[in-house]
């Protein structure tokens, strides 16, 4: 059973060093807009809310007023925490009309278009969503446009998000314990040794 355990968290250790790494996507480009995307987490438990942050950075030419991810019908309704841009919440982007739903999040800016997401900036969508039941690999969309809705020219940018299996809270508790208290007896017989 310990066995397991261990090989099972090395394995959870290794797939979030390589989400970690795969998580700097190259720019993708369409006339008129372009962006540079990444995803933090790349790896989630099944079945429970995860919380993630998607960075957009607008390289370009035109502004985006429409950013869309869409997962996959077994992800949850993702709800909204925040956006912002460079770093500052901005009020002026919203859940675009229509725009959640299981496995989708479509955001848009309202009103003037100096709303949008201009050149160079960064933006921020922070959301939580249930991932599915079932592990593997998912693949999401996230696509982007400089129109507040459909029209213009987009750009679809694939990233993909490891569901792991759950570690029970238990199992967790358990391991850390073990742990802890190995080396306490290492650091007790360490010390007796000591002794004359």
């Amino acid at each position: 059973m310990m066995k397991s355990v261990t090989r099972l968290l090395f394995a959870v250790s290794i797939a979030s060093m390589l989400g970690m790494i795969f998580t700097i996507m190259p720019t993708y480009a369409e006339p008129g807009v372009s962006i540079f995307p990444t995803v933090v987490p790349t790896t989630v438990p099944a079945a429970i809310p995860s919380a993630f942050i998607i960075t957009i950075t607008n390289t370009g030419p035109d502004a985006i007023g429409m950013v869309s991810i869409s997962m996959d019908g077994a992800w949850g309704t993702p709800l909204l925490t925040w956006i912002k841009i460079d770093g500052t919440l901005v009020p002026a982007w919203h859940v675009h009309g229509g725009g959640s739903g299981p496995g989708l999040l479509t955001v848009s800016s309202t009103g003037n278009p100096s709303n949008n997401l201009q050149v160079n900036q960064v933006m921020e969508i922070a959301f939580t969503v249930t991932a599915p039941l079932a592990t593997g690999s998912y693949r999401w969309t996230i696509t982007a446009n400089r129109n507040r809705g459909l029209g213009g020219p987009t750009v679809n940018v694939v990233p993909s998000i490891l569901v792991i299996p759950e570690i029970p809270l238990g199992t967790l508790g358990t391991i850390i314990a073990m742990t802890l208290g190995l080396a306490a007896v290492t650091f007790t017989s360490k010390r007796k040794s000591h002794l004359p």
